[in-house]
């Protein structure tokens, strides 16, 4: 998605009800400038994005479908991004994160099919600048990707 409107910029899934599709429903709800992504895990149908825009924007959709994805370890970013894909053996791994933002830091381990891992699937939720790490158990051997939501320069480290 991206946004060049100095205002508001948000858009919302919505199922073919109008209802929002969803807990991750929100893809967007930013101040200003915005170039990022989201992933969601949607049940099938026809669905809309509802936008409200100060400015152009774009949103391109993909459904992607990973057989196999690289054992990439370090992530970085400047804003809202959904990750590459990724691989990770099962067991206990450390997140190393870190933001220079001063909003809101979330971050969530998806499934490849964009559902959250468990329980234990945030791995951070602060507001300003973090430094920390969470360890978490991975429950089997697969592709996962993060959601990260971050207003600044970002990264993620995974030992």
């Amino acid at each position: 998605m991206t946004h060049q409107g100095d205002g508001h910029f948000s858009s919302t899934l919505l199922d073919s009800n109008g209802n929002r599709a969803g807990t991750d429903s929100l893809l967007a709800n930013i101040v200003g400038p915005f170039d990022g992504s989201r992933a969601i895990q949607a049940k099938s149908g026809q669905h809309v994005i509802d936008v409200s825009a100060s400015g152009p924007w774009t949103i391109t959709i993909e459904q992607p479908r990973p057989a196999s994805a690289p054992a990439t370890t370090r992530f970085d970013g400047n804003s809202q991004a959904a990750t590459d894909f990724f691989e990770l053996s099962r067991g206990l791994k450390t997140f190393y994160m870190t933001h220079q933002g001063s909003g809101h830091f979330g971050v969530h381990l998806l499934n490849k099919d964009g559902s959250r891992v468990g329980t234990e699937s945030l791995l951070a939720n602060d507001v300003g600048a973090f430094d920390g790490s969470k360890a978490i158990r991975i429950p089997k051997e697969d592709i996962y990707l993060l959601q990260v939501d971050a207003d600044g320069p970002w990264t993620i480290q995974v030992e």
